[in-house]
């Protein structure tokens, strides 16, 4: 490892998980995790670099902070993530009446690099997460996959990091600025959406459960979910329906009931227009079974 490590390890945390993949990545890998981990940081808590040798990747679980970033400040808070690359300095700052939580990944590589740019994180962003869980999750299985030792656990952690690239674009907003108000708005919508599809039938219902009009409704799913409102509702609803004919016994007409359709011949043409083909036919390709 380099002197950087030094530096980070010096800089005061304590409850620490670390998982070391690549003290020498190869120059010619595509994208090479090189070491990460979570750290609870102490009052006194302090990173303070001129440089460093690879990209990195910071996400706030808890707390607060400061950050100073390629001649850029920023608040530091639950939900932020952070990166950074070579030559770029950072200077990184606990707020020590209310300390952070952190998970970070450094990484190396060209099509590393091309990801950050492609899902719209470039090296020296700051944006803040409406939607975190499943960025904890990715952060979280980078650890514990890291830390095996196993003959994958570079290919897996590798893998990971471009699943949480893509997730982290996903989610993000733009901190501080008009369209991420726009975006908060969409993911508080849709996650309302995604709670209660089982009742919501229609545009009105959907908009009246978000406290929005339904046109807004539609520009935000067009801009952010490439799809209608309605749309996302079938398409829950549908993907609902092939739960329930793998996990169980009913009868198409009991499932098109349970998902809120009076009429089993409208819920089929649905079911077909989303997976393709009609119940019955899902139904016997999953059994195994001829269509008579």
């Amino acid at each position: 490892m380099t002197d950087d490590t030094t530096n980070l390890k010096a800089s005061r945390v304590s409850k620490v998980q670390y998982y070391y993949l690549k003290s020498d990545p190869d120059s010619g890998e595509p994208i090479t995790v090189v070491w990460g981990g979570r750290e609870s940081c102490d009052a006194d808590y302090l990173v303070d670099r001129e440089s460093f040798p690879y990209m990195g990747l910071e996400f706030v679980a808890e707390g607060e902070g400061a950050l100073d970033l390629n001649g850029k400040s920023y608040n530091l808070r639950p939900g932020t993530i952070f990166s950074y690359g070579p030559d770029m300095p950072h200077r990184i700052c606990n707020n020590p009446k209310n300390p952070m939580v952190k998970y970070f990944v450094n990484f190396t590589g060209p099509k590393a690099r091309e990801l950050l740019q492609d899902t719209g994180i470039g090296l020296g962003d700051n944006v803040q997460m409406v939607v975190t869980h499943e960025v904890l999750e990715l952060f979280n299985a980078l650890i514990r996959d890291g830390a095996k030792a196993n003959p994958h656990s570079d290919k897996i952690c590798n893998a990971y990091l471009e699943l949480l690239l893509y997730k982290i674009s996903d989610y993000a907003t733009v901190d501080e600025s008009g369209q991420s108000m726009a975006r908060e708005t969409f993911f508080r919508c849709r996650n309302q959406i995604d709670l209660h599809y089982l009742e919501l039938m229609s545009l009105k219902q959907m908009a009246e459960i978000n406290h929005v009009d339904s046109s807004y409704l539609c520009r935000l799913f067009k801009k952010y979910q490439k799809l209608t409102p309605y749309q996302y509702l079938l398409t829950l609803k549908m993907n609902r329906a092939v739960e329930l004919m793998m996990g169980s016994n009913k009868l198409v007409k009991e499932i098109a009931y349970e998902l809120g359709y009076q009429d089993p011949y409208h819920f089929s043409r649905l079911f077909r227009s989303v997976q393709g083909l009609s119940p019955r036919q899902f139904q016997v390709m999953n059994s195994g079974r001829q269509l008579s």
